[in-house]
């Protein structure tokens, strides 16, 4: 399909188990291969597998990896992280797994006791902010950004697509493109060639 262009951002999104993840680590991969490094940002908490990433010929030494200390970091503090790295212009593909990962709290729900209705649109508006604040960057740098997000059911959709993917609308405005995967019976490939020609 061409791979994914320089500094641009990418979304990745689907449902559980479907792949999201392996198909970041095989870009990264391919970019240590050709002596590129590779920021990964595990938001999902330790879903890297770095045995599969090593036996798949990927070069251990040329991707750094950042997993944020939710005790000692909000979610706000964790974009700001991630901006910072982006900023030095190191890394040739930093991948954010994933954008509704349990280690990214904003700060103001860290500060509650328990989850109100208020929370899909506080981790909204700050994945907006950090979505408007690195796009810029990404373009400076020619750093690619592949983001992984979870699809969910809307609940009470009676016509049209009852998916959707967490983070605002602002990811979807600001990627260079959108990969919906889904299962195969065949391999995730032939699935991603098929959005991809769609």
């Amino acid at each position: 399909t061409g791979g994914f262009l320089k500094g641009k951002p990418y979304e990745l999104f689907g449902v559980e188990h479907t792949g999201k993840t392996y198909i970041c680590m095989g870009s990264c991969i391919e970019a240590s291969i050709h002596k590129k490094k590779c920021l990964w940002n595990d938001i999902e908490d330790k879903a890297f597998d770095e045995k599969w990433y090593i036996n798949r010929g990927g070069n251990i030494d040329l991707l750094d990896r950042f997993r944020p200390d939710p005790a000692k970091m909000c979610g706000e503090e964790v974009m700001e992280s991630i901006i910072d790295l982006v900023s030095t212009g190191e890394y040739a593909i930093a991948v954010i797994d994933s954008l509704a990962g349990p280690l990214f709290i904003p700060k103001r729900l860290m500060d509650k006791k328990i989850m109100d209705t208020s929370q899909p649109a506080i981790k909204a508006t700050v994945n907006n902010e950090f979505i408007e604040k690195i796009t810029p960057i990404l373009s400076i740098t020619k750093t690619t950004l592949l983001i992984t997000n979870h699809q969910s059911t809307k609940i009470g959709v009676t016509f049209g697509d009852p998916t959707t993917t967490s983070g605002g609308k602002m990811l979807k405005h600001y990627a260079d493109g959108r990969l919906k995967i889904k299962p195969s019976k065949t391999n995730i490939l032939g699935t991603i060639i098929k959005q991809k020609r769609a």
